[in-house]
C-alpha cells in the first residue's frame, strides 16, 4: 500500500471518476475526496489493480464474494465507474530529487521506495486544502523545510517501478524483478562513490523491495559492487512484514466492483502481500538473518499505522475500514518499532516540518545518518575479501562449503511462549553443562515440559549465537527422525551424493567449517523404535535389521546436541553414563504454578493456594497447567481458577481409572482432563476450528505448512483465524514466522484418542490425506520446491487406512503423485514403491477405473526399466569444459526429460575399471536378449539403449553411434518419425556423434531434434531449451561463436523464467554463454559471469560438486587468458586435488583439467611440469576415447610439440 497515485483533487469536481491505486492494500486516490490517497488492503497491494478480466479474456473471471454477509459494492447505476491510470514513465528509475550545492560534502545517499500500485512522484506528498486559501502540495522528501533540512549532506533519491495492476494498463510483475531493476539503476546511478552509505526508506510493499534488494545485494555482490556493504540503514514505513492482515470481505467487494466494470488485472505481485505467502516469508525470514549478521548490523526501524483505513473508497464506499498494517505485521521481529496515529494511506504523508509524525520519521533518518559513517568504517573489509575467497587461488572447499550454506535457514516448530517458568534456573543451567560437554539430556515424565525447556533454550542459544543453526528432530519414532532429517537436507542444501540423509547430515555436520549449530532431539523414549528404515536412502522401504538412528547424530566442536527422554536409563547412556550432564526435570513447583498460570509470582494468598491446588489436581504437569491458564483466559476475568477446579470436578472425560497408576498415566489423565474440556469450549466457539485441531492432531509431524492446511477453508483469513484462536487456547503451537503449526506429543495423542472415540474414527485422517493429496502438486508441474516441502507431511499421512471410497481415490492419487515425482528426481526405488502401492488400491478399489490401473502400471513399468539402466551405467553430468560435450540421460524415452531437484546425479561417477565391469556385464544380457527374443524386440533395444548410456564419454571404438542409430531406425518404425520418443532418440545420436566429435553430423541431428521438439514442446519448455544449449555448444566446436552466443543468450532467457536464475542448469547455460564471449575475447564480462555461476554453484550444489568445480576450471582459463598466470596455476592445482579426490584421476573433467593446466605452464615456460600434465592427460585420454579422437590426438600434439 503506497501513497496517492496523484494528488487530490478539489472537492468541486464531483464528477470525476476515481482513480485506483492500490498497493499491498489498495493505492487508491479518489479525486473529490479529502484525503489525499487511499490504498487497498491486504491482497490488493498498492500499485495498479490487477486485470480483471473481461468475458473475451481467456482468463478466469474473478468470482463473487462467497458470503452472504459480505459487503456488496454499490450497484453501478449508483457509483461512478472505476477508472484506471496509467503510470507515466518518466518518473520510473532512481530520479535524484536533491543534491547539496557542494557535491563533494556528500556523506550518504537515500533512496525512497513507494508501495505498490502508487504513483512514484505522489505517494509522498501531502495535499492541503484550507478553507480560506489556495491548495498546498507537501512532498517532504523534497520539500526545502523538511528533509532536506534535516539531513543536508544526502543525496536523495526517489525510486519508481510500475506497479498497476488492474485496467488496460495492468503490469505484470514480480518481487524479485523490482528489486532487480532498483539495484541495477542504483548500480548506474552510484558510479564513483559505490562505497558511500545508503540509508533506504520504504513505505507498504516498498519495504518489501529494499529487503529483497538488500538479499540480491548480497547474494550477487559481483553483478552489484558495493550496495550491500554499503547499506547502513533500512526504516519501514507500513510495510507488511508478515503479510496485510485484514479481513477479506473487503477484498472480495472491491474484486467485485472491478469486475462489474470489465477492468483487467494481474493478480499475481498481489498474492506476495497474504500471510503466510511463501514468497513473503522466505524474504523477510532471510533478510531478519542476514540483517544480524552483516558486521556491524544494518540499524533498522520500523513504523505501523494505528488507525483503520478506508479501503472501501476505491469503490466510493466509505463503509469499508480495515487495518492494513497493524503492529502485529508492521513490527520487525528484534528491531525497533513504532506506531504512528495515522491510516495507511497517510502513514507515508506529513503536513509540514512541525508535524509530529514527519518528526518522529526524520529522527529516526537523521540517527541513520549519523551512525553511517562509523558503521562504514567498522566493518571489516576482510569479510568482503573472505566471501570472494573461492574465486581467488588462496581459498579452499572449506571456506566454499560454509558459503554455501550461509543462506540456510533454522526453523523451529514451536515459537517461544510468553510465559516461562523459572523451573529453578534450568536455562542456565543448560548453559553451565555445554560448557563441559557437547552432549545434554533432560529427563523427566510424560508431560512435564522437557519440550517447553528445550524450546526456551533452542531461542536462547539462538540469541546467543546469531547466524547459528537451530535443527529439530523429533525422534519419537524411526520415520519421524529420518523426515526429520530430510528437512534438515533441504534447510541446509547438503549435497547428498550417496543418496542417505542419515549419513549426509551427520557428515556436514562434522565440520566445524559449517558453523555453529544447536539439535535437539525431542522424544527420544524407546531406542527399539529407532531402527533405521532406510526411508531415506537408495533402498527405500526396506527394513533395518541392525544399527540405531541414535548412530546418526553428529558430534563437532562447533556443535551442541540436547535431547529429551522421558527413560533415565537411556538418558544415561546418552552421555555415556556420566550422570552430570542429565538434567532431571522434575514436576512443577507450587511458585512455577503460580508463575504459569499468573505469568508472575503473586502476593495475593487465595490466588496463589488456587493455583497450587490446582497443579496438584493435574499432577504437577507444566503442559496441563499451561492448557488450563489458557482456558481461564478464554473465558474472561469472572471466570477464576477456582471455577476451573469446579469444572474439573463435575466429571471431566477422564482416562483409565480414577487414580493414575504411574507417573506417567498421572501425566496422560491430567493432559486429557485439560485438553478435553479445552475442546469441548472450543467446539462451542469456531466448530470448525476445533476440527482443525483434531485434523491436525492426525498428522505424526510437527511443522506442518499453513499453505496446505488452509486450502480447508474457505479464505485464508479465516484459517488464520483459527489458527490464532488454538495458539491462545494452548492446544497448538505456531512457528516465530507464522507459516507452520505444531502440536506437542502429548496433546497429539489426546486429539487422536478423542478422535479414536467418535463414531467415525477415521474421519480426521481422511481429512488431513485429502488435504496434502489437493495439495501436492503434479509432476507436470516442476513445482519441485512445493513437492519437497511438502513431502514430508506426505510420507506421514500414508499411514492412514481410509475406510471410505474418496479417501481410498485420495490415497492412490497420492501415491502416484509421490511416485511420479520421486521418478522426477531420481529416487527410483521409493517410486517403484510407491507405484506399487498405488497399484493395488486401484485395482482393489469399490469404483475400479481399469483406464488408471493401465496408465499405472505402465508408469511402474517405466520406472523400472529407468531403474535397471541407472543401475547399469549412471547419468552422466553436463559438461562445459572446452572440448567436452553434454550429457544424456539413462532413463528410456525420458532422455531429455526434466531436472533433478538440486542439480545433483542420478548416482556418483564410475571409474573406467567400473564401467568396463558394467559394459561387459550388459553387452553380455543383450546378447542374451537377442538370441531369445530377436533383435527387434522392445526389451532388446532398451537393453542396447542400456549399452549405450554406459559407453558414453567412453566410448573408444565410436560403438555409441551405431547403437543409437539402431534404437533411432527402431523408434521410426514403431513411433513414426514425427514422434517425441524418436525426435529424443534423434537427440541421444546427436550426443553420440558429439561426444566422438564428429561435430557436422552432431549439429545436424540437433538441428533435426530441435525442429521436430519445437513442433511438439511449449516454448519455453525446459526440454527444448536442453537441446538447443547443446547445439550451442556444437557451434562453438565448429567456430561458429557469435551463433552460439545468441543460441545461449536465448536458451539463458527462457530457462532464467522457467527454472530461475539459480537454477542448476540455468546456471549452467550462463557458464556457457560465457564461454562463448571469451572466445570472442569478452574477458572482463567472462570473469563477472563466472564468478557469479561459480558462487551460486558454491551455495546451491557444494564446493565440490563437478559442475562447481567445472566452472572453477573455467574461470582459471579466464584467468590465464587475461594474463594472470599464477592466479590461474593455483586454482587449477586447487581444482584438480579436488577432482581427483571427489571423481577420480581417470575421470574427463580431470583429464580435462590436467591439460588446461598443462597448456598454462608451457605458455608461463615450465616446460617440465608441462610434460608430465600433458602425458598423464593423453594416457588417459587415449584409455577413454581411443587414439584416433580429436580430444586424444589435440593432446598428442600437444605433448610432441614441447618434445
Amino acid at each position: 500500500m503506497s501513497g496517492p497515485s496523484a494528488p487530490a483533487a478539489n472537492p468541486a469536481t464531483a464528477n470525476d471518476k476515481a482513480t485506483i491505486t492500490p498497493a499491498a492494500a489498495v493505492g487508491v486516490e479518489a479525486k473529490g475526496a479529502v484525503a489525499p490517497s487511499v490504498e487497498q488492503k491486504v491482497l490488493l497491494p498498492e500499485g495498479p489493480q490487477q486485470k480483471v478480466p473481461t468475458p473475451e479474456s481467456s482468463k478466469q473471471k474473478v468470482p463473487a464474494p462467497e458470503s452472504s454477509k459480505e459487503k456488496v459494492p454499490a450497484p453501478e447505476s449508483s457509483r461512478p465507474k472505476i477508472s484506471a491510470r496509467d503510470v507515466n514513465q518518466d518518473e520510473l528509475g532512481c530520479k535524484i530529487i536533491y543534491v547539496p550545492a557542494n557535491p563533494d560534502e556528500i556523506e550518504v545517499d537515500i533512496v525512497a521506495v513507494h508501495g505498490l500500485a502508487a504513483d512514484p512522484r505522489w505517494t509522498w506528498v501531502y495535499t492541503d486544502r484550507p478553507a480560506n486559501g489556495p491548495k498546498r502540495e507537501i512532498n517532504w522528501v523534497d520539500d526545502s523545510d523538511m528533509l532536506r533540512v534535516s539531513v543536508p549532506k544526502a543525496r536523495i533519491m526517489r525510486y519508481g517501478y510500475d506497479s498497476v495492476w488492474y485496467g488496460a494498463g495492468a503490469v505484470k510483475q514480480r518481487l524479485a524483478s523490482i528489486a532487480n531493476q532498483l539495484l541495477r539503476d542504483l548500480v548506474y546511478t552510484r558510479e564513483g562513490c559505490e562505497e558511500r552509505p545508503i540509508i533506504f526508506v520504504g513505505h507498504c510493499f516498498g519495504g518489501l523491495v529494499m529487503q529483497k534488494a538488500y538479499l540480491l545485494a548480497k547474494s550477487h555482490d559481483v553483478d552489484y559492487p558495493g550496495i550491500w556493504k554499503s547499506t547502513t540503514g533500512l526504516l519501514f514505513i507500513g510495510t507488511p512484514h508478515q503479510g496485510t492482515g485484514a479481513a477479506l470481505h473487503s477484498q472480495g467487494s472491491i474484486y467485485q466492483a472491478i469486475a462489474a466494470d470489465n477492468l483487467p488485472t494481474e493478480e499475481g505481485i498481489l498474492r506476495t502481500l497474504e500471510g503466510g505467502n511463501e514468497t513473503l516469508v522466505d524474504v523477510v525470514r532471510e533478510f531478519t538473518r542476514l540483517a544480524g549478521l552483516q558486521p556491524p548490523p544494518v540499524n533498522i526501524y520500523c513504523f505501523y499505522e494505528q488507525k483503520s483505513t478506508i479501503v472501501g473508497k476505491i469503490v466510493r464506499d466509505d463503509s469499508i475500514k480495515e487495518y492494513v498494517v497493524d503492529e502485529a505485521s508492521g513490527a520487525l521481529h528484534g528491531h525497533a518499532s513504532e506506531g504512528l496515529p495515522l491510516d495507511h494511506f497517510n502513514l507515508n504523508k506529513y503536513r509540514g516540518p512541525n508535524d509530529i509524525n514527519y518528526i518522529r520519521v526524520q529522527r529516526e533518518i537523521v540517527s541513520m545518518v549519523k551512525k553511517s559513517k562509523a558503521v562504514l568504517e567498522s566493518r571489516n573489509p576482510g569479510v568482503q575479501k573472505a566471501a570472494a575467497a573461492f574465486v581467488g587461488p588462496a581459498a579452499g572447499p572449506a571456506q566454499a562449503i560454509q558459503r554455501g550454506n550461509s543462506a540456510a535457514l533454522s526453523r523451529l516448530p514451536f515459537s517461544k511462549d510468553p510465559i516461562f517458568a523459572p523451573r529453578n534456573n534450568i536455562i542456565n543451567r543448560i548453559g553451565e553443562k555445554f560448557a563441559k560437554t557437547l552432549r545434554v539430556v533432560l529427563c523427566g515424565t510424560a508431560g512435564n515440559g522437557k519440550t517447553h525447556v528445550a524450546v526456551e533454550y533452542a531461542h536462547q542459544y539462538s540469541k546467543d549465537f546469531p547466524g547459528a543453526r537451530v535443527l529439530w528432530v523429533n525422534a519419537r519414532t524411526a520415520r519421524q527422525f529420518e523426515r526429520s532429517y530430510a528437512v534438515i537436507t533441504e534447510d541446509l542444501r547438503i549435497q547428498n551424493r550417496r543418496g542417505n540423509i542419515l549419513t549426509a547430515v551427520q557428515r556436514h555436520l562434522h565440520q566445524e567449517a559449517n558453523g555453529h549449530w544447536l539439535m535437539v532431539l525431542d522424544g527420544v523414549d524407546d531406542e527399539s523404535l529407532l531402527r533405521p528404515t532406510v526411508a531415506s536412502g537408495k533402498d527405500k522401504g526396506k527394513k533395518s535389521t541392525s544399527g540405531s538412528l541414535l548412530d546418526y547424530i553428529p558430534e563437532s566442536m562447533s556443535g551442541r546436541v540436547l535431547i529429551t527422554t522421558r527413560k533415565m536409563s537411556l538418558a544415561s547412556s546418552l552421555v555415556n553414563q556420566k550422570s552430570d550432564y542429565v538434567i532431571d526435570v522434575s514436576a512443577l513447583s507450587d511458585d512455577d504454578a503460580v508463575f504459569l498460570l499468573y505469568g508472575a509470582v503473586t502476593k495475593d494468598a487465595t490466588k496463589k493456594q488456587a493455583a497450587v491446588e490446582l497443579a496438584r489436581v493435574l499432577n504437577q504437569s507444566p503442559l496441563a497447567v499451561s492448557i488450563a491458564g489458557a482456558y481461564i483466559q478464554a473465558q474472561g476475568p469472572s471466570f477464576t481458577v477456582r471455577n476451573y477446579l469446579d469444572l474439573l470436578s463435575q466429571g471431566t472425560p477422564k482416562l483409565g481409572g480414577e487414580s493414575p497408576k504411574s507417573e506417567k498415566e498421572g501425566a496422560e489423565l491430567a493432559a486429557e482432563r485439560v485438553f478435553n474440556a479445552s475442546y469441548k469450549l472450543l467446539k462451542e466457539k469456531d466448530a470448525e476450528a476445533a476440527r482443525l485441531l483434531l485434523v491436525i492432531g492426525s498428522f505424526d509431524l510437527q511443522g506442518l505448512r499453513h499453505f496446505f492446511l488452509a486450502k480447508g477453508t474457505d479464505a485464508r483469513a479465516q484459517f488464520m483465524q483459527h489458527v490464532s484462536l488454538l495458539v491462545s487456547y494452548g492446544v497448538l503451537k505456531q512457528s516465530d514466522d507464522r507459516t507452520s503449526v505444531s502440536m506437542t506429543a502429548l496433546v497429539q495423542r489426546c486429539a487422536q484418542r478423542l478422535v479414536g472415540q467418535s463414531d467415525d474414527p477415521t474421519w480426521a485422517a481422511e481429512r488431513a490425506l485429502a488435504l496434502v493429496t489437493a495439495a501436492f502438486p503434479a509432476a507436470e508441474s516442476e513445482e519441485f520446491e512445493t513437492c519437497e516441502i511438502l513431502y514430508p507431511c506426505a510420507s506421514a499421512i500414508l499411514e492412514v487406512q481410509p475406510k471410505t471410497t474418496a479417501g481410498k481415490t485420495d490415497l492412490a492419487t497420492l501415491l502416484f503423485k509421490l511416485g511420479d515425482y520421486n521418478r522426477d528426481v531420481g529416487r527410483l526405488e521409493a517410486a517403484i514403491q510407491y507405484l506399487k502401492d498405488c497399484v493395488k488400491i486401484r485395482e482393489d478399489h469399490p469404483d475400479k477405473n481399469q483406464d488408471l490401473v493401465k496408465q499405472t502400471k505402465k508408469v511402474l513399468d517405466d520406472v523400472r526399466d529407468e531403474q535397471r539402466r541407472t543401475e547399469s551405467a549412471p547419468e552422466v553430468a553436463m559438461a562445459s569444459g572446452p572440448g567436452e560435450s553434454k550429457s544424456s540421460s539413462a532413463a528410456w524415452g525420458r532422455i531429455v526429460g526434466k531436472v533433478q531437484s538440486g542439480g545433483q546425479a542420478l548416482s556418483e561417477a564410475m571409474t573406467q575399471e567400473e564401467y568396463q565391469e558394467v559394459g561387459a556385464r550388459i553387452r553380455a544380457e543383450l546378447e542374451e536378449c537377442e538370441k531369445t527374443l530377436g533383435k527387434d524386440h522392445e526389451e532388446t533395444l532398451r537393453k542396447a539403449d542400456s549399452l549405450a548410456v554406459a559407453l558414453h564419454k567412453r566410448d573408444p571404438k565410436g560403438e555409441s553411434i551405431a547403437i543409437r542409430q539402431r534404437v533411432l531406425e527402431w523408434c521410426v518404425a514403431k513411433y513414426g518419425p514425427r514422434s517425441l520418443d524418436t525426435i529424443r532418440q534423434t537427440y541421444n545420436l546427436a550426443l553420440a556423434y558429439d561426444v566422438q566429435g564428429q561435430y557436422d553430423k552432431a549439429a545436424e541431428l540437433y538441428r533435426a531434434a530441435f525442429s521436430g521438439a519445437e513442433n511438439l514442446l511449449a516454448p519455453g519448455s525446459p526440454e527444448l531449451l536442453r537441446i538447443l544449449s547443446s547445439m550451442a555448444l556444437v557451434y562453438i566446436s565448429q567456430g561458429r561463436t557469435s551463433e552460439a552466443e545468441e543460441a545461449f543468450r536465448v536458451v539463458l532467457a527462457g530457462q532464467q523464467e522457467k527454472l530461475g536464475p539459480d537454477h542448476p542448469e540455468t546456471l549452467a547455460t550462463r557458464q556457457n554463454a560465457a564461454l562463448a564471449a571469451q572466445v570472442l575475447g569478452k574477458f572482463d564480462l567472462v570473469e563477472k559471469d563466472l564468478t557469479h555461476v561459480l558462487r551460486a554453484q558454491e551455495r546451491f550444489l557444494g564446493a565440490e560438486h563437478e559442475a562447481t568445480l567445472r566452472t572453477a576450471c573455467s574461470l582459471a582459463l579466464n584467468f590465464r587468458l587475461q594474463g594472470h598466470h599464477a592466479k590461474a596455476e593455483e586454482l587449477y592445482k586447487l581444482v584438480l586435488d579436488s577432482q581427483q579426490k571427489v571423481l577420480g584421476s581417470d575421470h574427463p573433467d580431470t583429464l580435462m583439467t590436467r591439460l588446461m593446466l598443462g597448456e598454462l605452464l608451457q605458455e608461463m615456460g615450465k616446460l617440465p611440469q608441462a610434460r608430465v600434465e600433458y602425458k598423464t592427460a593423453f594416457e588417459g585420454r587415449k584409455k577413454l576415447c581411443g587414439e584416433k579422437h580429436p580430444d586424444t590426438v589435440y593432446v598428442m600434439r600437444r605433448l610432441e610439440a614441447i618434445g
